[in-house]
Parts: structure tokens; sequence; C-alpha cells
């Protein structure tokens, strides 16, 4: 059976997704299967899921090609987010949206008071503090959805990595153009991760046992629903007494 606009609306809630929450979603299309609608509908399925006072993000990353020996020339208003899906780039473009103005790593938010998840991103750390993966996980009602896809599109993953300083995680900064929602051009220091594999499914058994994920179909997609800040907890005490857990 097709997946319409309401049963996507009742597969999110039944997963678990709540009004006033600030769900992040990583995605996939075309793992929900056959439907009725476009990723607009999703996105909309989102904000009437955590409506009112609810707000959606979603990743619209440029990191495609960048490293220190090329950094990226960003622009938030013209940027199409890269590799990272095709809901994203609809979400970027939403007319309520509000962008972070991070170089590689920049989120969208559209909902209720969105400039409060991205106003302070915009350079140096890519997940840390003031990011809206960091302050995300601060949140009471803060939730990671992953719609269609597993913890190895969980960008919030490399935040406990950020703040632990893990080594052999990070590359050194480099400078980045970067124009922000007034037009200006401005320099801005970034850093890069490196591209070490990293085995983040092996928390996954464990976010499930300990309660900190929900794990569920929306359509056809499997989607896991978990808490940022037990999220961020967990991994912090795994990365602090093993920094190459991930690695490993």
């Amino acid at each position: 059976m097709n997946w319409t606009a309401s049963s996507l609306l009742r597969d999110l809630e039944n997963l678990g997704v709540r009004a006033r929450a600030k769900v992040l979603t990583h995605s996939s299309f075309t793992a929900l299967g056959p439907g009725e609608g476009s990723p607009a509908t999703v996105i909309q399925a989102i904000l009437d899921a955590v409506s009112p006072e609810g707000t959606a993000l979603f990743p619209t990353h440029t990191w495609l090609g960048a490293g220190p020996n090329s950094p990226p020339t960003f622009d938030v208003r013209t940027s199409p987010s890269l590799a990272i899906g095709i809901i994203p780039e609809f979400a970027r473009q939403w007319p309520s949206g509000v962008r972070s103005v991070h170089p590689t790593h920049s989120v969208v938010a559209i909902g209720a008071h969105p400039d409060r998840l991205t106003a302070d991103h915009y350079g140096g750390g890519i997940c840390s503090v003031g990011s809206p993966y960091h302050l995300l996980a601060d949140e009471e009602d803060g939730w990671i959805l992953l719609l269609g896809v597993n913890h190895h599109r969980n960008t919030s993953l490399h935040m406990p990595e950020e703040l632990a300083d893990i080594p052999g995680a990070f590359t050194t900064e480099a400078i980045c153009r970067v124009t922000g929602h007034d037009g200006i051009e401005r320099l801005r220091p970034s850093r890069f991760h490196t591209n070490r594999d990293r085995a983040f499914m092996r928390i996954d058994p464990d976010l499930t046992r300990l309660g900190i994920q929900r794990i569920g179909f929306v359509a056809e997609a499997e989607c896991r629903l978990v808490h940022a800040g037990r999220l961020r907890a967990h991994v912090l005490t795994l990365l602090t007494d093993d920094p190459g857990y991930f690695f490993s």
C-alpha cells in the first residue's frame, strides 16, 4: 500500500515523535517505498507531528570534496546540500526555514524558534558546543530521527568525538569563505572530519537495550528515534573509557 501524508504522520506518532519535540532527521526518501507525495510531504508530516511549538531540523551539509587542502566557499542562501539525500535539499529551500552558516555541516531548522538552534553555528568546531547538534542534546525533547538510514549517517555521533577531542578524528583548521544571511562574505576557520572509518553501528544494540532509541517503521523505512541528550551522555562515557571505541 502506498504511503500518504496521513499515513506518514500516523507512523511517526507511533514511533514516538511528539508535539513540542525538536527532531533532527537524517533520511532516505527512497527507503519509504512507493507513496503519494514528495520529499515536501515528508517534511510536512514531521512538522505536523511536532506541532505546536516543535522544531524540525535537517542536515544541509556541503562537506563533499572539502578538506584542509580544498576549503569550501559557502553561501548560506544558495549553496545546495550534497551527499545527504533529497529531503534535506527540499528542507533547505523551505520558505520559513533558518539555516546555520557552517561551511560544511549546516543545519536548517523549521518550526518554532528556528534561530535558537542555528544562530551560533558558523565555523570553528563542526558539531561542538553551540552547534545545533550540541544544542539539540541540551533539550529535554531533543531527538534524532534516522528515517530509512542507520547510525552510519548519524552526524550527532561526531559531536561527542569533538567534545572528547578524539585523536585522529579531525583534521587541522583551514580558512573557509562563508557568506551569511546578510550577503557579506567572511573568512571562517573550520576543521574537517578525517576519512577514517567509524564503526558507529557498534552502539546500536545497547541503545535499544538502554531505552535510548526506539526502532519502528515509517512506511517501508526502518527508523530509529534516538534521544539526543542520552545518546551524547552514553557515547561520551564510552569514549572516555576507550577513545578509539569507534575505530576498533
